[in-house]
């Protein structure tokens, strides 16, 4: 079952970006497995319209920039930014 999508709450600092999108390479989201201050999980990455969505066991959201470091350590790639609704063509 996949955790409700919301928007993101709270700034970051570039201007209009609501968070970071991360697509779990090697496993699922489950304690331990992704660095601290997911804002969101979605464990049904295919019924996302992202081109490079598709595969991952999971999608996570911050809002913050995760290190190369965080994302090395726990086999993440960066998919996008969350930008504000109005911001969607």
């Amino acid at each position: 079952m996949a955790f409700v999508k919301t928007p993101l709450f709270g700034k970051t600092n570039e201007p209009g970006i609501m968070g970071y999108v991360y697509g779990m390479r090697l496993r699922g989201y489950s304690p331990g497995a992704q660095p601290d201050g997911v804002t969101w999980w979605d464990d049904e990455p295919d019924e996302w319209p992202l081109e490079k969505g598709k595969g991952y066991h999971c999608l996570i959201g911050y809002d913050r920039e995760l290190t190369e470091k965080e994302m090395q350590d726990y086999d993440l790639d960066f998919l996008r930014t969350d930008l504000p609704s109005w911001w969607v063509i």
